[in-house]
C-alpha cells in the first residue's frame, strides 16, 4: 500500500482536519529511515552548491518562510528536523492541521500552514532566492515541476480553427 493510500485512506476521515497528520508523519519517518536517514534528522546547513529551501506560511500573519538547508546574510538555516519541514509545507487548511515548530538556536516557536496558501507555484521564490545566494549571476533556467495533470488539457477544434483564422485574416 502507498504513503497516499495510508495517509488519505477516505474511512479514516476525522472531524476538523480531514486527515490524520501522526500517520502522514510516520509516514515521512519510515520513508527517511528506508532512504538510510535518522527519523528526527535535522535540515542539513550545508553551504554548497545544493542549497535547498520549501515554502510554507506563517499561520499568524500569512508571511512567507523559506525553511533552508543553507544560512543567508541574515538568516541562519533552518534549524528543524526533515518531517517538520515535510509537515510545514503539506498543513493544507481543512486536510492537515498546522504544526507549530520551536526553533532550538532561540527557543521561538513558529506555526505554519501548507505553502500553497498563496504560494501555490513557488517560482518566484525560487527566483528571489536565487538572486539573494548568486547576485552577479542571472538565472539560466528555471525547472518547476507541479502536481499538473496526466495529459495536456484538450482544445476543441472550432476554438483552434477561430485563432488561427483571427491571425490569417490580420494585416500586417
Amino acid at each position: 500500500m502507498s504513503i497516499s493510500e495510508k495517509v488519505f485512506d477516505k474511512t479514516r476521515i476525522l472531524k476538523g482536519s480531514k486527515f490524520d497528520h501522526n500517520l502522514f508523519v510516520q509516514q515521512v519517518q519510515e520513508l527517511l529511515k528506508s532512504n538510510n536517514f535518522v527519523p528526527d534528522e535535522r535540515l542539513p546547513d550545508q553551504n554548497s552548491s545544493c542549497k535547498t529551501f520549501v515554502v510554507a506560511v506563517h499561520s499568524e500573519g500569512g508571511g512567507v518562510a523559506h525553511l533552508r538547508t543553507y544560512s543567508q546574510k541574515h538568516e541562519r538555516a533552518t534549524d528543524c528536523a526533515i518531517w517538520e519541514a515535510v509537515r510545514a509545507t503539506t498543513a493544507a487548511p481543512g486536510y492537515f492541521d498546522e504544526i507549530t515548530i520551536q526553533d532550538p538556536g532561540n527557543a521561538t516557536l513558529r506555526t505554519f500552514i501548507d505553502g500553497g496558501v498563496g504560494y501555490n507555484n513557488p517560482a518566484e521564490c525560487a527566483i528571489e532566492e536565487a538572486k539573494q545566494i548568486w547576485p552577479h549571476r542571472p538565472v539560466g533556467i528555471l525547472l518547476s515541476i507541479g502536481t499538473g495533470t496526466h495529459a495536456p488539457p484538450q482544445f476543441k477544434t472550432s476554438s483552434l480553427d477561430r485563432r488561427r483564422s483571427l491571425y490569417q485574416r490580420q494585416d500586417y
